[in-house]
């Protein structure tokens, strides 16, 4: 998997980083996801692992949104926490509504993004 992900790093258009990144991260999360966080958080620093960091939250949220939720909060990387925060909300929000919230009111985010991340689920 390093070395997909070293390839992703070196081509050449942001979004195929991303899409890149994406299905791998989407791929092992599924499988597990505690392990895809560890695997995560060992890549250099940079966009991909922020984006990888990101996703893996995001995916392992589908199944186990409380587990993921307190994984990203004790990560305590800002950058992450916002970039995560309406997917994993999302899915808390399915399943707890007010575990969501409170997960939310918790976060140390802005409380703009954090009423933008209401509003995405409110519709």
């Amino acid at each position: 998997l390093h070395a997909a992900i070293n390839w992703t790093s070196s081509l050449p258009d942001p979004d195929d980083v991303e899409r890149s990144v994406d299905g791998l991260v989407e791929t092992f999360a599924a499988k597990a996801p505690e392990e895809a966080t560890r695997w995560a958080a060992s890549f250099p620093d940079g966009p991909v692992k922020d984006r990888a960091l990101t996703q893996t939250a995001v995916y392992w949220a589908h199944f186990e949104p409380q587990k993921a939720a307190q994984w990203l909060q004790a990560l305590g990387e800002p950058g992450i926490l916002e970039s995560s925060a309406p997917g994993v909300y999302a899915s808390l929000l399915a399943k707890d509504p007010v575990a969501a919230n409170s997960w939310l009111d918790g976060l140390p985010i802005r409380a703009d993004l954090r009423d933008y991340v209401r509003s995405l689920n409110s519709q």
